[in-house]
């Protein structure tokens, strides 16, 4: 027999309807989930009632005499539309709390996958249920976290982010990879960054892009995010109401890769100097290659029929032939892959 078999066959419960109020609903002793029940348990709640009965045992308090300890979303429905009595399942006094602590992962567990607040959760509360060596050893890789001391710490320590953050993180917001990468921020320019984030509802690659740049030019010169922020202006591109967020993000975007990229920026502003100066046709739309890291460039032409499209190359033959057009080839483009730090 397997010790997760032992383990229930040895829970002596009795099946009890308790009235809501003898229930502790303030006691998250054993609880892992985060947040508020799902729409979906608390519609089938209110249609069927409450089909699996909460998991609760004695407690010596004033007042409730019952603790959960499994079935802590269907407690928060009950306490939230008065479902009384309670259909409960009276855990002997007896069963250890690590044998309790199990369940309720495995419960979780077996109707779906953990967020990452839920498993840094679980695991701060296994370490002090279980230990250090059986969270690692047994528990993280039942949760599908890297069995390694770093990977304990570092998930754990997501549960230091405030309330506002750990419910982006939930609601899929900010992906796993984006919320560690908070923690390159100090407490105060976290929340400036995730205000930003949340304003300009950046996307995933966005708002990986944006920390990156960020960081790196408020740390270059010496100055917290927070700094940066107001000596450049970069505070006044989220408020800017008269623009719509894409357009608002691009420019957010735009300011950051100057301030990281100055050559590269100085090399995109002469590019488009040296266009203007040609006066090429709407019609014509000349591409530099991403970053100038390599020597491809790219023409898009429109045009109707034929003879529309050779008066277009004639004028861009012509353009390209121009001593503007031709120095910067030489001094910028022909140099070969350039790198900007």
């Amino acid at each position: 027999m397997s010790r997760k078999e032992s383990m229930y066959k040895s829970m002596k419960m009795r099946f009890e309807k308790l009235p809501l109020s003898e229930v502790d609903s303030e006691s998250d002793f054993f609880r892992i989930g985060y947040g508020p029940p799902s729409e979906k348990l608390e519609d089938s709640i209110m249609k069927i009632g409450i089909v699996n009965p909460v998991w609760v045992r004695s407690i010596r308090k004033s007042g409730a005499r019952f603790q959960p300890a499994l079935g802590y979303s269907r407690i928060q429905v009950a306490n939230l539309h008065n479902i009384t009595p309670l259909p409960c399942l009276v855990i002997d006094e007896e069963i250890p709390d690590q044998d309790i602590f199990l369940a309720n992962i495995y419960d979780n567990l077996a109707i779906r996958e953990l967020n990452l607040v839920e498993k840094a959760t679980a695991l701060k509360k296994s370490l002090s249920i279980l230990g250090r060596n059986r969270t690692i050893d047994e528990i993280m890789p039942l949760l599908r976290v890297a069995p390694t001391e770093e990977t304990l710490e570092k998930t754990i320590r997501i549960l230091e982010l405030d309330g506002v953050m750990l419910a982006a993180i939930v609601q899929g917001a900010i992906p796993p990879s984006n919320a560690f990468a908070l923690f390159n921020f100090g407490k105060h320019e976290q929340k400036t960054v995730f205000d930003i984030i949340r304003t300009l509802k950046l996307g995933v690659n966005l708002q990986k892009e944006f920390m990156e740049n960020l960081f790196e030019c408020s740390r270059r010169v010496g100055i917290s995010v927070d700094q940066l922020m107001e000596r450049e202006n970069l505070g006044a591109i989220p408020e800017n109401r008269e623009r719509t967020e894409q357009e608002r993000a691009n420019m957010m975007r735009k300011k950051l890769r100057q301030l990281r990229y100055p050559r590269l920026s100085e090399m995109e502003r002469s590019f488009q100097e040296c266009l203007r100066s040609v006066e090429l046709a709407p019609e014509v739309k000349i591409m530099a290659p991403p970053f100038f890291e390599t020597q491809d460039f790219h023409l898009n032409v429109k045009f109707r029929e034929p003879g529309d499209l050779l008066e277009r190359l004639d004028k861009i033959e012509a353009a390209f032939q121009s001593p503007q057009v031709q120095n910067w080839f030489k001094h910028h483009a022909l140099q070969g892959k350039t790198k900007y730090d």
